[in-house]
């Protein structure tokens, strides 16, 4: 969720592209892209199932 503040910051207050947003930020510009045009910030998923193996 801090990403996607970061991503809208950078290119409304600094007015960089989105190739510099990816560049600087290290993520895709598809990312980038898909942060910019949506006007919330992302929900996080919550898990029903543990993929993990138990520890004995």
């Amino acid at each position: 969720m801090a990403q996607f503040y970061n991503i809208k910051f950078l290119k409304e207050v600094e007015g960089l592209s989105q190739r510099q947003i990816a560049t600087k930020l290290g993520i895709s510009r598809k990312t980038v892209s898909k942060y910019l045009s949506q006007n919330a910030a992302p929900t996080t998923v919550l898990r029903k199932r543990v993929y993990s193996l138990p520890i004995w």
